[in-house]
């Protein structure tokens, strides 16, 4: 009766253990939830969105937490012009530079956008004109009324109102000899010191601007003007008044060998065109220039500034 009884409690326990087992419940696995993101894309430019290397994509859902970066790259003739407030209200926002921020995804979905590109060019007479002066090599100044900086044709170092320079390192002042023999060593200058897709304009180009601001009858849309406390000449188109350039009189260096100071900054202006001319004067080679709308030629080793224009199209 003994063995009987144990074995009836050693088949109830196995009958309860089995029951138990068949009736417990798997291990899930719960995923986080993802939310949409939507990128819109901007017009002359191009937005890059990232998590860490990977790229994303609109229509893309991503968990909230992740660290998101972005980066706006304006197409030449247009500059960066900040981000939307909505964005910069998302948790974890920062800027990171010119163009870069990063921001933490939230729980929700988000939209990304740019803020529209601003253009930095006027086209008159045919030309696309960068809107404001050269400043260090590849980079425009912000205000049209910064004289920006200057240089010796065809070289693409930049030095200031006090003679100095924009690359430190070895830079110096060029002299008749770094021009060669009869000019013979005279550089080339297409992009020159200009941001990619501009170049330095050709005398071709100045002659535009000044024939396009220059009407049949009456006077010609060229003047002297103040804005601020800064004089320059002022080009105005006569098809259309909207479009206006203004080059600030920052002056010129007249003492090739040396660079500072900066003599008739605010009486009279000096931009370099590309090209160089078979004329010399005390011993220097000749490059074509503007100043106050009529062109000129004056020694290749003096500090004029540059305005760049859009680069023709291939």
């Amino acid at each position: 009766m003994k063995n009987l009884f144990t074995f009836v409690c050693a088949a109830l326990f196995v009958a309860v253990a089995a029951t138990s087992c068949k009736n417990e419940i798997p291990p899930q696995t719960i995923e986080d939830p993802t939310f949409a993101i939507t990128i819109t894309a901007p017009v002359n430019g191009t937005l890059t969105v990232k998590n860490g290397e990977t790229a994303i994509a609109t229509g893309d859902e991503l968990p909230a937490g992740i660290e998101i970066t972005l980066a706006a790259v304006p197409a030449p003739g247009y500059a960066f012009d900040g981000w939307p407030a909505a964005m910069v209200a998302f948790e974890g926002w920062a800027t990171t530079g010119e163009g870069t921020a990063k921001f933490t995804m939230p729980a929700a979905p988000v939209t990304i956008t740019v803020n529209p590109f601003k253009e930095t060019t006027v086209t008159i007479g045919g030309v696309k004109w960068a809107k404001t002066n050269l400043g260090a090599p590849g980079v425009f100044v912000a205000q049209e009324t910064d004289f920006g900086m200057y240089y010796q044709f065809g070289f693409n170092v930049g030095w200031n109102a006090e003679g100095t320079t924009s690359v430190p390192a070895g830079a110096t002042i060029k002299g008749a000899a770094d021009y060669g023999e009869n000019g013979s060593a005279v550089p080339a200058w297409g992009q020159g010191p200009c941001p990619d897709g501009f170049t330095v304009p050709t005398v071709a180009d100045f002659n535009a601007l000044i024939a396009a601001c220059t009407p049949q009858d009456g006077p010609k849309q060229i003047t002297q003007e103040t804005k601020g406390d800064v004089i320059g000449t002022q080009f105005v188109d006569v098809e259309d008044a909207t479009k206006i350039l203004f080059f600030p009189r920052a002056g010129a260096s007249q003492n090739p060998m040396q660079p500072a100071p900066i003599e008739n900054a605010g009486s009279a202006d000096a931009y370099w065109t590309a090209e160089a001319t078979p004329t010399w004067t005390g011993g220097f080679p000749n490059a074509s220039f503007m100043t106050v709308g009529t062109m000129r030629a004056m020694p290749c080793t003096m500090l004029h500034s540059v305005r760049c224009v859009m680069a023709p199209a291939e």
